[in-house]
């Protein structure tokens, strides 16, 4: 017994606008009227029979309310409603009749591109009878032939106008403008790239590669002096002497190599903020850092 409600409330739904309605598909309804198409029997699942009768419910509601000029703007939110319960109930349940109402909520909404795409799919899946699918075919060839003739008659879409231009004499045509040639629009709207200093100009990049010249050249004294010591230390007959100049000559060593190594980074640093002023000149984020680090000093920078 519930079943057959069911259905009967799904073809009431699904078919009773067309018996209230005339249009281009009177004879096709008529045909389908008082009939039980296969592919319109409901789902069995429980959930998906409860969102299919609260889109029902409110399917037959957007229709009222499209009827009456008050209520014209409430009818979308009904639709709207349905087609997410049908869309829900789709979700659970294969049924095709959740299909074919979705898409007559579609067709009663305006939805036009929706319900042909909708239609379509439920032919595809439910294979309906021979009345049922002259039905379907004759709403998408009327939906078809309505946004064709909204397309024909919509007006065509130009260039906006120019806020800047006066508008022409009584009787006189605008003036054209000459088109610019090819690659000079795109030309004026690339930003100019801003000058930056020649190289020789850069005094930072001076100053730091100076200063790595210093700390290497110190670096190069304390190994020479360490050398010197070791020298010393091999002509040195006493063992105690000998042994105190070897380790200075130890500590020279390591701190001439540490020194060298720092200021040959920090004169890379200096060489590289020189370099990159003509190739990078006027953008930003570009530069060169040196810091301290825990084993020494680290060069960074951006490019």
């Amino acid at each position: 017994m519930i079943r057959c409600c069911l259905v009967a409330m799904a073809v009431v739904v699904s078919l009773g606008v067309e018996a209230r309605a005339a249009g281009p598909c009177d004879a096709e309804a008529a045909a389908t009227r008082g009939k039980r198409d296969p592919s319109l029997t409901p789902p069995t699942e429980p959930e998906a029979v409860r969102r299919m009768k609260a889109g029902n419910a409110h399917h037959v509601e957007g229709i009222k309310r499209a009827s009456v000029v008050a209520t014209r703007e409430q009818a979308a939110a009904e639709f709207k409603a349905a087609i997410d319960e049908y869309v829900a109930a789709a979700m659970i349940s294969p049924s095709p009749s959740i299909l074919f109402n979705l898409a007559q909520t579609y067709r009663a909404a305006g939805d036009y591109p929706s319900a042909i795409e909708q239609y379509r799919l439920f032919v595809d899946r439910a294979k309906p009878g021979k009345a049922l699918r002259a039905l379907v075919e004759c709403h998408i060839a009327a939906m078809s032939a309505e946004l064709a003739r909204a397309a024909a008659t919509a007006p065509p879409r130009g260039p906006a106008p120019d806020p800047d231009d006066e508008p022409p004499a009584s009787g006189t045509a605008p003036a054209e403008r000459p088109a610019p040639p090819d690659g000079a629009a795109a030309r004026a709207e690339r930003p100019v790239p801003l000058a930056g200093p020649p190289w020789h100009a850069d005094a930072l990049g001076w100053s730091v590669s100076a200063a790595g010249v210093a700390v290497v050249g110190l670096g190069a004294f304390l190994l020479v002096d360490a050398a010197s010591l070791r020298e010393q230390a091999n002509d040195e007959t006493r063992d105690d002497v000998r042994h105190d100049l070897d380790a200075r000559a130890d500590r020279r060593k390591t701190w001439g190599t540490v020194t060298t190594v720092a200021g040959v980074a920090v004169l890379a640093a200096g060489v590289v903020k020189l370099a990159i002023v003509p190739d990078r000149a006027g953008r930003p984020g570009t530069g060169v850092s040196v810091r301290l680090a825990p084993g020494g000093l680290a060069l960074g920078g951006s490019f």
